[in-house]
């Protein structure tokens, strides 16, 4: 199984453990995942990464470029990142960050 596929199902099972509807988008598309509870919509990027801070390239600044659009569509955007044997950090976008660092 390819590696972002297998963390996009992890946070989808995740968010449906919460309550969320959740759909995962093949191919590649402006996200992963596309999650839905209590009347909100929320899109996720998903990446991973062994190092303990993840510097965004210019492939995923482009991505969350495109999930910053969807706001004024009144749509969530997130950039999840998984720190592998560690945990998800889920960040809200109100811009492009340089970096996540792990908690």
């Amino acid at each position: 199984m390819v590696d972002g596929l297998r963390y996009e199902r992890r946070l989808k099972e995740k968010l449906e453990k919460k309550g969320f509807l959740v759909i995962r988008s093949a191919g590649s598309f402006a996200m992963d995942l596309l999650a839905v509870k209590d009347g909100k919509c929320f899109v996720y990027e998903v990446k991973s990464t062994k190092q303990d801070v993840f510097y965004l390239d210019k492939k995923t600044k482009q991505q969350v470029e495109d999930l910053l659009k969807m706001r004024k569509f009144g749509v969530i955007p997130y950039l999840a990142v998984y720190f592998k044997r560690k945990d998800w950090k889920l960040i809200k976008l109100n811009d492009i960050p340089r970096r996540v660092i792990k908690n």
